[in-house]
C-alpha cells in the first residue's frame, strides 16, 4: 500500500515542477554529481514533530492504550519526524477508537492518568508546553500533596487566579514527575494572544519574564539535561500592511508584528537570555502562500534568531485542507523552506488530526493523517535540500555552460545549449560560458565573464546570459513559481511516468508552421499562444515490465503568461494536465481517488473511465490516492479467494473524481458494502 501510495503522489511531485528533489526531468540527464549528497542536520527526523494537543492525544493507559499509542507512532513514523508537541495535562480527550468518550466532567479518579504515557514512546521525543491547562490539572498530574487546588472541568479553574508561587509548584512538580522522560519544556503557549492571558501571566514582559525565570532554575535542578524553550511560540506573520507599509497586521483583530518584536525586545533587556536554550516561534500565513508572506517569515525568524543569538523552534505551523487559497502540500514546501531558509532547527507540524469544535480560532482541517500532505512531509524530509539552477541564454545556441561549486573541486560539470533546472546542493558556484562563434544572428558575439551565484534552499536560481550584449541577470524564483520571471508567450510542457522516449507530437490547431515533435518529453517550450493536439507514440510493448496504453490524443489551449503542464502515464493512459498562473500558483484539474478495505483484504479493483472505458488500471488490496482526471469512473471490487463473509461476489460502483477532492471508497470486507466520501485534498 505504501508503494502505490509513493507511486500515485511522485505524480504531484511533478505535477509541481521540482517541488521535491525526488522529481526527474525526463530529457535532463541526471547529474553526475554528487556521489553521496550533504546531509545537512536539517535532515534528520529528530528536527521535524507534530503538535497533538490535549483533546487530541491518545489515552496510553492498558493493552488498549498500548494499541492506540503504536497506531499514534505509525502515523508519525510516516510523516518522517520523531517529536511530538503536547501540552503537559491529564489525558482528558476521547479515545482513539470510534471517537468514544473515556473522560467526562464527572469520571473522577479514572481520568487523573498522565497526559501521554511516555514509557510507550520509545524512539520518539515530547516538548511538553507548560501552560494555563497545566496549572488548573496539576493535581492530577502530581498528587494532592503536592497541588492543593483541584482540576476544574468546567473551564480553566485555578489557571484564571494562578501566582508566581502557584507556577513555580507546577513547573517543580512537573519536571520531577517527568525527568529523564521529556526532552524539552515550552513554557507557556502564545503569551501575546488574549486567549492565553491569565492569571500571573497577563501579556506582560515582565510577568512572563519572572515565569521564564523561575522555570528554567527549577527545571536544571530537577533535570539538567532537558532543553527549556522560551518565548511561548510568537508568531512569525500577520496578515497586511500597516500604513506605513513596515509592520504586519493581523486583520482579525490580533496584534501587530511589532508588538511581538518590542515583546521580545523587553524580555532580552530584562536578561532572558540567560533563562532560555532555544526559542520559538509560531508559522501560519492564514490563507495564503505567496512570496511576501514567506519573506517575512524569513525576516522575522531572523529577526528573532539574532536578536537571542539562540537556535528557534517553529513549534506550531500549519494549513486547512479546506481552504480555497491553497494546498497543505504547498504550503508545506513553500513554508517549511522558508522556516529552513532562516536557520529554524525544528518545525512542528499543526495538527495531527482535524479540530472539530467551531470556537477554536485553529478549527477545521489542519489535520495531517490519510491526506497526500501526510505522504508528502515525509519525502520533504527525506529529501536532501538542494536548490535548482536554470541557465538560459539570449538567442538560445549551443554554447558551452560550464558549473563549479567554490571549495569543491569534484562537484563540476558542463552543459550545452543551457540548464533547465539541475538541482544542486546549497552553497557558491562560479558559471561560466563559452562560444566561440564571432556572431550570432549577425550580431558579435559577447561573452560575459565568470558569474558568481548562490543556490539557496528550495529555490530556483534562474540566470539568463545574453550573448550579444554581454549582460546577464539573476532572478531567485520560489520553486518555479515565476514570481521574477514574464512570459511573451505561453510555456508548455510535457512529462513521462516512467520516463520513456514517447514521440510526443505537438501540433497546433491553427498555425501547421508551428507544429513540432519532441522525445522524452518537452521542457517548458515556449510557443505561441493558442489550440495545439498532443499525440503520442512508442515503438514497443511494454515499459520496465508494464503494458504499454498510450493515452488518445487531445486538445490543450496555451494561453498568455501560462505553463500547461501534462503528466503523461504510459502504463494507464492517463494524463494530467494543469495550467499554472505564475502570479497565483498551481490549479488543477483532477482529483485523487482512494478505495480503501475494511478490515485490509486482498480485493482485486478495477478503475476505469466511464468516457474512455480502455484507459483502466487495477490495484490489489486497495487504491492510495490515486491522482485522477477529473469524471466519472466505474469501481469493480473483486472479493479476495478464499473470501471473508459473505462478499463473495464482485460489487460495483461509480466514482466522481472532482478538482482538487478526494474521493474515498470504503469495502467492507465481510458483506462487500461501498461507503462513499468526499474530503477536499
Amino acid at each position: 500500500m505504501r508503494r502505490l501510495l509513493v507511486s500515485s503522489y511522485l505524480l504531484v511531485l511533478f505535477i509541481l515542477v521540482s517541488i521535491s528533489a525526488k522529481s526527474t526531468f525526463a530529457q535532463v540527464l541526471a547529474p553526475s554529481f554528487p556521489p553521496t549528497p550533504e546531509i545537512t542536520s536539517a535532515e534528520s527526523p529528530f528536527n521535524y514533530g507534530i503538535a497533538v494537543t490535549n483533546l487530541q492525544m491518545p489515552d496510553g493507559r492498558g493493552d488498549e492504550g498500548t494499541v492506540a499509542l503504536n497506531v499514534f507512532k505509525s502515523d508519525l513514523s510516516f510523516a518522517g519526524v520523531n517529536w511530538i508537541r503536547a501540552d503537559v495535562t491529564p489525558r482528558l480527550g476521547y479515545s482513539y477508537f470510534q471517537n468514544q468518550v473515556v473522560c467526562v466532567p464527572t469520571g473522577g479518579p479514572v481520568c487523573m492518568q498522565t497526559f501521554i504515557d511516555v514509557d510507550k514512546l520509545e524512539g520518539y521525543k515530547v516538548l511538553g508546553v507548560i501552560d494555563h491547562l497545566t496549572v488548573n490539572y496539576a493535581q492530577s498530574i502530581c498528587g494532592s500533596g503536592i497541588i492543593p487546588w483541584t482540576p476544574d472541568f468546567t473551564g480553566n479553574g485555578r489557571a484564571e487566579t494562578f501566582s508566581l508561587e502557584d507556577w513555580e509548584l507546577v513547573v517543580d512538580c512537573v519536571s520531577e514527575k517527568f525527568a529523564g522522560k521529556i526532552e524539552a519544556y515550552e513554557i507557556w503557549n502564545e503569551p501575546l494572544e488574549p486567549v492565553f492571558q491569565m492569571g500571573y501571566q497577563n501579556g506582560s514582559p515582565e510577568n512572563y519574564f519572572q515565569m521564564l525565570k523561575s522555570a528554567y532554575e527549577i527545571i536544571k535542578v530537577n533535570d539538567p539535561n532537558a532543553t527549556v524553550v522560551g518565548l511561548g511560540g510568537l508568531m512569525a506573520f500577520h496578515n497586511g500592511r500597516d500604513t506605513d507599509g513596515d509592520e504586519v497586521i493581523d486583520i482579525t483583530g490580533g496584534y501587530l508584528m511589532q508588538e511581538s518584536r518590542d515583546f521580545s525586545d523587553e524580555l532580552i533587556l530584562l536578561g532572558g537570555v540567560n533563562y532560555t536554550d532555544v526559542i520559538s516561534v509560531h508559522g501560519y500565513d492564514w490563507g495564503w502562500t505567496s512570496k511576501d508572506r514567506l519573506d517575512n517569515f524569513e525576516s522575522n525568524i531572523n529577526y528573532y534568531k539574532d536578536s537571542w543569538n539562540k537556535s528557534v523552534w517553529v513549534t506550531e505551523a500549519g494549513f486547512k485542507a479546506d481552504s480555497p487559497d491553497g494546498r497543505q502540500t504547498d504550503f508545506l514546501q513553500y513554508a517549511y523552506s522558508s522556516f529552513l531558509n532562516s536557520g529554524a532547527s525544528k518545525i512542528f507540524w499543526f495538527a495531527w488530526k482535524d479540530f472539530s469544535d467551531p470556537n477554536l480560532e485553529l478549527a477545521g482541517a489542519y489535520g495531517i493523517v490519510g491526506r497526500p500532505v501526510h505522504q508528502y512531509m515525509s519525502d520533504f524530509i527525506a529529501t536532501s535540500k538542494s536548490g535548482l539552477l536554470k541557465v538560459s541564454t539570449q538567442p538560445a545556441v549551443d554554447a558551452t555552460i560550464i558549473v563549479e561549486k567554490e571549495n569543491n573541486e569534484s562537484i563540476n560539470f558542463q552543459r550545452q545549449w543551457g540548464i533547465d533546472w539541475e538541482r544542486l546542493q546549497v552553497g557558491q558556484y562560479k558559471v561560466k560560458v563559452v562560444y566561440n562563434e564571432p556572431s550570432i544572428n549577425g550580431k558579435t558575439t559577447v561573452v560575459p565573464s565568470p558569474l558568481d551565484i548562490s543556490i539557496d534552499s528550495s529555490k530556483t536560481t534562474h540566470v539568463i546570459i545574453d550573448l550579444t550584449t554581454g549582460q546577464t541577470r539573476t532572478d531567485k524564483i520560489w520553486e518555479d513559481r515565476g514570481e521574477n520571471e514574464e512570459f511573451e508567450s505561453g510555456l508548455l510542457r510535457v512529462e513521462t511516468n516512467p520516463a520513456a522516449g514517447l514521440d510526443i507530437n505537438v501540433s497546433s490547431i491553427s498555425d501547421s508552421a508551428s507544429n513540432f515533435n519532441r522525445q522524452w518529453g518537452v521542457d517548458w517550450d515556449e510557443i505561441n499562444v493558442g489550440d495545439y493536439e498532443i499525440s503520442f507514440d512508442y515503438p514497443h510493448s511494454t515499459i520496465n515490465g508494464k503494458r504499454v496504453v498510450l493515452p488518445i490524443s487531445r486538445i490543450i489551449r496555451v494561453e498568455d503568461d501560462m505553463t500547461t503542464n501534462l503528466m503523461v502515464d504510459a502504463t494507464t493512459g492517463q494524463v494530467h494536465t494543469s495550467v499554472n498562473d505564475p502570479s497565483v500558483g498551481p490549479t488543477y484539474n483532477s482529483g485523487r481517488l482512494r478505495v480503501a478495505t475494511n478490515p485490509p483484504s486482498q480485493v482485486e479493483i478495477n478503475v476505469s473511465p466511464n468516457l474512455y472505458p480502455l484507459v483502466s488500471f487495477s490495484r490489489f488490496w486497495g487504491v492510495d490516492w490515486e491522482m485522477l482526471e477529473a469524471g466519472s469512473y466505474s469501481v469493480i471490487i473483486t472479493p479476495q479467494n478464499p473470501p471473508l463473509g459473505l462478499f463473495i461476489n464482485p460489487v460495483s460502483q461509480t466514482a466522481s473524481v472532482s478538482p482538487q477532492q478526494i474521493t474515498q471508497l470504503e469495502i467492507d470486507s465481510y458483506t462487500g458494502q461501498i461507503t462513499t466520501s468526499y474530503y477536499p485534498e
